[in-house]
């Protein structure tokens, strides 16, 4: 635009400003949408009348935000939004295609309230444990140590055995009827998708699974490092001994004995998912203990320097 000064005087000349460029706004009305399973674009959404009105379907826009719900959709299945904003001046976007995913449905088993959970019996020998989350063992709970911080409920059917100096635990319950949970076996054998069959895993160099793995015996890594990025099960017993051992980082893992003892022995242990041996022993003798998730089994025996578990 520019600025003109009209001159009365016919002898005089008009003078004009500078021209300045700008644009002018209109905030957004709101925005047609179409859904496909494909990200080629969709013009067909943009339907107008004879005098060049739009008249598709709009979805009412607030402050330039709407929510639109895709449904029908599987969990874990995707589909292709096609997007066009539309401001109250009738003026519309490009084009935009954003694909979205349901989210996968929560699996049980790695949404239990329990950090610590044994059919039979508990036993703990730290010099210092946080925990966050319930602890759970049917026969009795056993700790020795320096000091127990236990944000959560500590419960048995027997009696807890507390030793240490400093005990602090925010409910406990002795004599309590006993706790079943369900056997997930079945159910963390049929999530582990495209897994790698194998007849036994044995390793004396670092180690790592990156995809979800079943072993039909016993399963053991004695070396420097291992890495587990994706779930271990295995029908025997799983023997891990490492200096530093991962078991689950950006995504939760499964380690799981169908019928045996897991056995874990190393200097650093950290983690995040479930370590399950519905019919055996859980034995964990680390240094540093750090892991998010839950554990079970029939008997749970810990010890460790330090002991930091959190139950999300």
């Amino acid at each position: 635009y520019y600025v003109e000064a009209v001159n009365t005087n016919r002898e005089g000349e008009n003078r004009r400003s500078n021209i300045v460029e700008t644009e002018a706004c209109s905030d957004i009305k709101g925005y047609v949408v179409g859904v496909s399973d494909t990200e080629d674009i969709m013009p067909d959404l943009l339907q107008y009348d004879e005098a060049g009105n739009l008249t598709s379907e709009l979805i009412q826009a607030t402050d330039g935000k709407t929510v639109y719900t895709v449904s029908d959709l599987e969990p874990g299945e995707s589909a292709y939004l096609h997007i066009y904003a539309v401001d109250f001046a009738g003026n519309v976007s490009e084009e935009k295609v954003q694909m979205v995913t349901a989210p996968k449905a929560e699996k049980e088993y790695l949404n239990l309230p329990y950090a610590l959970f044994a059919t039979e019996e508990l036993a703990l020998s730290c010099n210092e444990a946080k925990i966050n989350g319930d602890i759970y063992g049917a026969d009795t709970i056993a700790f020795q140590g320096s000091s127990l911080q236990l944000d959560g409920k500590a419960s048995t059917t027997g009696v807890l055995s507390l030793a240490g100096g400093k005990m602090e635990l925010t409910e406990q319950e002795e004599g309590i009827e006993d706790i079943i949970l369900p056997d997930y076996t079945e159910a963390i054998r049929a999530d582990m998708e495209n897994s790698e069959p194998l007849d036994e895993l044995t390793s004396y160099n670092s180690t790592e699974i990156t995809i979800p793995t079943i072993c039909e015996s016993t399963t053991g890594t004695w070396c420097q490092d291992v890495k587990i990025g994706a779930s271990l099960l295995s029908k025997g017993s799983i023997n891990l001994n490492a200096n530093t051992i991962s078991c689950g980082t950006e995504e939760k893992v499964v380690l799981c004995s169908e019928t045996g003892d897991i056995s874990i022995q190393a200097t650093n242990f950290s983690g995040n998912g479930l370590i399950y041996a519905p019919n055996g022993t859980v034995t964990i003798n680390v240094c540093d203990f750090c892991y998010t998730g839950t554990i079970i089994a029939k008997k749970i025996k810990l010890q460790m320097t330090s002991c930091y578990m959190n139950q999300e």
